[in-house]
């Protein structure tokens, strides 16, 4: 009987064990498995498209709502209850693409450049090797989820900013915040001329890891020609928000058109809703020594040059492969 137990105890504790190890790993290994083989050009890394799929119609009322709602309007709390936070952000990008649609005629880009914005533009979000088991944990967050801020931390008047630049106001909510913009650059690798920026040292300020992010992102973004802090300021006293201004300085990924800026820092981007690791195409470091924190995650990573020239923050002729499958 004694010995019946104590294979039975043994039994029970190699269940455990490997019970605990599979949960311990739920973080690394679906990533390890499912990290995207690395294809010969960098340039072609991101063509998963994001064309729209089909809608429920759950999600198609809800276009609808938000589609309705009037300019400047608060988005209204049920929305919040009944809908998830990407959901609802890609809903609000809808409502863009329907109003760059009525006001097409009156954009002006006769001096930009035609992109090809599902493949030549990457979405690239910066952050510090301090912050990486903060997004494993946790996923990027906003100035108002975190507190702190590589920007303007003037929370206050930040809220006011985004809703200016948005159109809506989003409100404060849980989820509200949860919706709210993660600033990213704009890295443009057409071979195109708009304008002048300005050359700056941004790893410096913004940190060493890039994370650029799978094309379906762009279904819940919008681009700005400058930095989204300074060009919603004067527009946020008056909440002016006016498309047929807007749209000139914004847009939407699914418009074929950038402005030519002339003395910008970057191109900035807005992605709304949740954001987390799954959202990762690759990452772009600056560094080889930053290979091992991130190889466990099982995401491809590329060592790249670092330049601002035309809009471009990467020099992709550059690059080299460090890790992926």
């Amino acid at each position: 009987m004694r010995l019946f137990f104590r294979k039975l105890q043994e039994k029970v504790f190699l269940i455990l064990t490997l019970v605990n190890f599979i949960v311990g790993s739920t973080l690394i290994l679906p990533r390890i498995l499912n990290a995207k083989p690395l294809l010969g050009n960098y340039k072609n890394l991101c063509f998963d498209h994001y064309a729209t799929s089909e809608l429920s119609e759950n999600n198609s009322n809800l276009e609808k709502i938000i589609l309705d709602l009037p300019d400047r309007a608060k988005i209204p709390i049920p929305i919040y209850r009944k809908y998830s936070v990407n959901d609802i952000a890609r809903s609000i990008i809808k409502r863009w693409v329907s109003k760059e649609k009525e006001f097409e005629n009156q954009i002006n880009f006769s001096e930009g450049a035609i992109v090809d914005m599902s493949n030549d533009v990457d979405i690239v979000l910066h952050f510090w090797p301090r912050d990486l088991q903060s997004i494993i944990e946790k996923g990027f967050i906003n100035l108002h989820q975190k507190g702190t801020s590589n920007g303007n931390r003037d929370i206050k008047r930040r809220l006011k900013i985004e809703d200016a630049n948005i159109g809506l106001q989003l409100g404060s909510s849980l989820k509200a915040i949860q919706l709210r913009p993660k600033s990213a650059f704009l890295n443009i690798r057409a071979d195109v001329d708009i304008g002048e920026v300005m050359a700056e040292d941004l790893i410096s300020q913004f940190g060493e890891i890039g994370a650029v992010m799978k094309s379906e992102v762009k279904r819940r973004s919008l681009w700005v020609a400058s930095d989204s802090f300074k060009f919603g300021y004067e527009r946020s006293k008056t909440l002016d928000v006016s498309f047929q201004k807007i749209m000139h300085f914004m847009g939407t990924f699914f418009r074929g058109k950038l402005p030519k800026r002339i003395k910008e820092r970057y191109f900035e981007t807005l992605i709304l809703g949740e954001l987390s690791l799954d959202d990762v195409d690759h990452f772009v470091v600056s560094s080889p020594d930053l290979l091992g924190i991130l190889k466990p995650i099982g995401i491809p990573v590329y060592l790249g040059h670092w330049e601002i020239r035309n809009g471009h923050l990467y020099n992709n002729t550059k690059f080299k492969q460090l890790f992926g499958n």
